[in-house]
């Protein structure tokens, strides 16, 4: 909050994470507003520790009940849900009356998930607007299970998008677009997290900024951190190139989704290796310009229309009479350049008022707070998809 976050959508609802919202709420600790997923939901093979894993559809419903008795906001899923237990989520989250949102699944072309509020990463776009869309999802479906390296699926989807691109296909694209924009389905890009994963570790690892940063990751998360980055296998300037041209496609994919009235919405994967909770949320903005948004689009995508994306744009979002007293004031306009949102003055958190040495101490009370062991919850070596 201290860099002006004045509510989060947390993709990865945990007992800790409702405690600490309810610990915000009654006013016991400073921190943003909370919307709260569920465990991930994922199918045979997932990556992460606790998530809710379902194998038939009847088991996916059972974890939608789960998910709704068990106070999340919405219903989080993942990229090796089977297509039949991703429509099973569908329905039991449509006669639940609770949104889901999250990956859509690898196996699961993107108009089949158009129900699904929110696509996170622009993963399968490429499969998906293919014109050999048919054939490459048949061979997705055929992919045998490794279990002695589950993510070796997921890594196999990953190659299988970016081959996709020599068959991109604009009409497809252009109807899919326009079937989003008739269902209401978002798009949250998190371009700042793909594009730390196309680059080589060391590049990610020595970047001036994460060095500046680390202060305030605790130092058990640090050592995590460390150990993630370490695990990778150095890029050749060969692969960087051609994970760069893909990224570059992609943000000229979001961009023409943008044009056609998708709706984008800001989000970072904070709290993944060297994402920054708080500072990323500035390079992803600066990235939505860098993709074509205009600085004012981009403001918005983290601002009015995050709140409408969540159904809450009638008490947050803009600054307007009657709604949430949450602002960020910054020493300069970030219309004429979209970096000075890093440059915050002051913040008003539920009409409180935190201004420079408010948050000069709390950024040396997070850097004082980060040096005492806590473990942190454990993370995958990789992620599917990436």
């Amino acid at each position: 909050m201290v860099q002006g976050v004045t509510g989060i959508r947390e993709m990865w609802g945990m007992p800790e994470t409702h405690d600490t919202r309810r610990r915000i709420e009654s006013g016991e600790i400073v921190g943003p507003r909370m919307v709260v997923a569920s465990a991930i939901v994922d199918g045979p093979g997932a990556i992460w520790p606790g998530a809710d894993v379902v194998s038939t559809p009847a088991e996916a419903r059972a974890a939608v009940r789960r998910a709704k008795d068990g106070g999340a906001d919405f219903v989080k899923v993942y990229s090796f849900l089977s297509p039949e237990c991703h429509a099973a989520i569908a329905d039991e989250a449509r006669r639940l009356r609770i949104p889901f949102a999250g990956h859509v699944p690898a196996r699961v072309p993107v108009q089949h998930a158009l129900d699904q509020h929110t696509h996170e990463h622009l993963y399968n776009l490429f499969t998906s607007t293919s014109d050999n869309a048919d054939a490459l999802y048949a061979q997705l479906n055929a992919l045998p299970d490794d279990p002695a390296d589950p993510n070796w699926w997921g890594r196999q989807s990953g190659r299988i998008e970016r081959a996709a691109l020599a068959t991109h296909s604009g009409r497809r694209a252009r109807k899919l677009f326009a079937d989003m924009v008739k269902r209401g389905t978002w798009q949250s890009p998190t371009l700042f997290v793909e594009r730390n994963m196309s680059r080589s570790p060391e590049a990610v690892v020595n970047d001036p900024k994460a060095l500046e940063r680390l202060r305030y990751v605790p130092v058990d998360l640090r050592a995590q951190w460390d150990q993630i980055m370490s695990g990778r296998p150095p890029r050749t300037p060969e692969e960087v190139a051609e994970l760069e041209k893909f990224g570059d496609a992609r943000m000229r994919l979001l961009k023409q989704m943008h044009d056609a009235g998708v709706g984008v919405v800001a989000g970072t994967d904070a709290g993944f290796a060297y994402v920054f909770p708080g500072f990323s949320l500035h390079d992803e903005l600066a990235l939505l310009v860098r993709a074509g948004l205009t600085e004012a689009e981009a403001l918005k995508a983290a601002t009015a229309d995050a709140a409408r994306c969540l159904g809450k744009e009638h008490e947050s979002g803009t600054v307007t009479p009657g709604k949430q007293a949450d602002l960020v004031v910054l020493d300069a306009n970030p219309l004429r350049d979209i970096t000075n949102v890093s440059r915050v003055h002051a913040v008003v958190s539920r009409g409180r008022y935190l201004g420079p040495q408010d948050r000069t101490r709390l950024l040396k009370d997070i850097e004082e707070a980060s040096k005492v062991p806590v473990e942190a919850p454990r993370t995958p070596m990789g992620c599917c998809a990436h």
